[in-house]
């Protein structure tokens, strides 16, 4: 990436002076936009290169882990999704909520390390360093995206045919992508000072993974601790994608507009964070 120079779109001159404000992430994504797509490009190209099977990896690997999770939890565990759940459902269930936690994850995971290993970008006066986050998170997406069609053509054999609205699942990846988003920037940018901030970043992961009923029904949970998994914003989201893509079709449209705000205010937050941290990035790196 070192040879990649800034390019501001010269259509967003509009937007200048908006970053400071609430519309912050948005600007960067708009402003940035071609610059952002150039970087994503080369970072995924360079994921694949040299490989066999090159970008056919992205539709294996997530064939393989259903193949895994179908074997585990059909064939050894026994497990079923509520009471009357067949144990495919349980698999087809279990995959979905790890494609959309997985685009939490990847950023939490590959943030805190981010301008350390982008040094020589950094120093440049001209790169706006704000645009790595969303490349990582844009490499992220494209795993999901993967996932997902995996999960369209192969997870109707494990939990019968979905429901109508399956094609509308993906829409719950949105507020999630906007709490990678604000997540990743202000673990990048805390990172560049804090060296031991990516065991950290893992152990919240992991946390999160196990609070956000990905491999259990909600409805499971003891009636004292299911206030956790309600407000979980997580949760929510994998919620909303299953209720989309399972019979009977179910959308909860209040709790998803709030899932927005606060995931849009995620992002908005972890920009602040980020843009007050950054003048000290080229002392310390």
């Amino acid at each position: 990436m070192a040879a990649v120079t800034a390019q501001a779109d010269p259509r967003s001159d509009a937007l200048r002076g908006v970053p400071a404000g609430v519309l912050g992430p948005w600007a960067v994504l708009r402003r940035h936009r071609s610059l952002i797509a150039r970087l994503l490009r080369r970072d995924i190209a360079a994921r694949y290169r040299g490989s066999a099977l090159g970008i056919g990896w992205a539709v294996i690997t997530p064939l393989l882990m259903l193949g895994v999770y179908t074997f585990v939890f059909t064939g050894v565990l026994r497990a079923r999704w509520g009471e009357h759940g067949a144990t495919g459902d349980f698999a087809a269930r279990l995959f979905l909520g790890l494609i959309i936690f997985q685009i939490l994850a990847r950023v939490m995971a590959e943030s805190p390390g981010l301008l350390r290993q982008n040094s020589g970008l950094v120093k440049k006066v001209v790169f706006p360093v704000e645009v790595l986050v969303p490349v990582r998170l844009g490499s992220a997406l494209f795993d999901a995206l993967a996932g997902f069609l995996i999960f369209l053509a192969i997870g109707w054999l494990l939990a019968g045919p979905p429901a109508w609205s399956v094609v509308l699942a993906p829409v719950a990846a949105v507020p999630v992508a906007l709490m990678a988003l604000g997540t990743g920037w202000l673990l990048a940018g805390l990172g560049a000072y804090l060296t031991d901030l990516g065991p950290i970043a893992a152990t919240a992961a992991t946390v999160i993974l196990f609070m956000s009923a990905i491999f259990y029904p909600i409805e499971i949970v003891p009636e004292q601790w299911r206030w956790v998994m309600h407000w979980n914003p997580v949760a929510v989201a994998i919620d909303t994608a299953r209720g989309l893509a399972f019979a009977p079709a179910f959308f909860d449209a209040a709790r998803f507009a709030l899932l927005l705000v606060f995931s849009w205010l995620t992002a908005w937050a972890g920009l602040g964070v980020f843009r007050r941290v950054r003048g000290g990035f080229a002392d310390v790196l």
